[in-house]
């Protein structure tokens, strides 16, 4: 029964979505001053996806010790983000930086796997090569991957980048499978620079 469960979870971990940072660039800033409180931004269309990331990101940085808020529970519903509407809350929350994610590439890739089987050899070898092909037919396989940008600013002064990181999901089933993995290794990233 244990093996069985250890099979299964093994296999569900297997079919999960692989998100890696694919590039990190920091500033060079002297002294590198951490972040304390911080609005977080997901700029997507969809709102459940900016849900998904902003409440993931702003999760990982209160457990590494930073005050957070999500952008979307402190607009009001339907307010674009304009830069005066993140200039009104940066003054009235006190925020000294953003952590703001955007979608940069959606793409899916198909690529046809052949059947197998062994050559043909001839008449009388038809059954070597015959039989494996009709039972193990080629099939197409698709890949979806997903590419998103995180960047961090500082709030004073103009706003200045401080941190960029490019990640690549693949195969996420939705973006939930993308949220919780994407906000620990940025966070883990931040932590790594000295900003959190």
């Amino acid at each position: 029964m244990n093996r069985k469960l250890a099979v299964m979870a093994a296999a569900l971990v297997a079919c999960a979505s692989a998100t890696k940072l694919t590039s990190v660039q920091v500033a060079q800033e002297s002294p590198r001053a951490k972040f304390r409180n911080v609005l977080v931004v997901g700029l997507v269309k969809d709102p459940a996806a900016r849900q998904v990331y902003e409440y993931e990101m702003v999760k990982a940085l209160q457990a590494a010790g930073v005050q957070a808020a999500p952008s979307q529970a402190l607009l009001p519903i339907g307010e674009p983000l304009t830069r005066e509407a993140l200039e009104r809350l940066v003054a009235e929350r006190g925020f000294d930086g953003a952590v703001v994610g955007r979608l940069v590439d959606a793409r899916t890739e198909v690529r046809a796997v052949p059947p197998s089987g062994g050559a043909y050899t001839g008449f009388y070898g038809n059954s070597t090569w015959a039989y494996p092909v009709a039972y193990s037919p080629g099939y197409l396989e698709t890949t979806k991957t997903v590419v998103v940008e995180t960047r961090a600013f500082r709030t004073a002064g103009g706003g200045a980048p401080v941190f960029a990181a490019t990640s690549e999901s693949v195969d996420p089933s939705s973006a939930r499978d993308i949220g919780e993995p994407l906000a620990n290794l940025v966070v883990d990233a931040l932590r790594k620079n000295g900003f959190v």
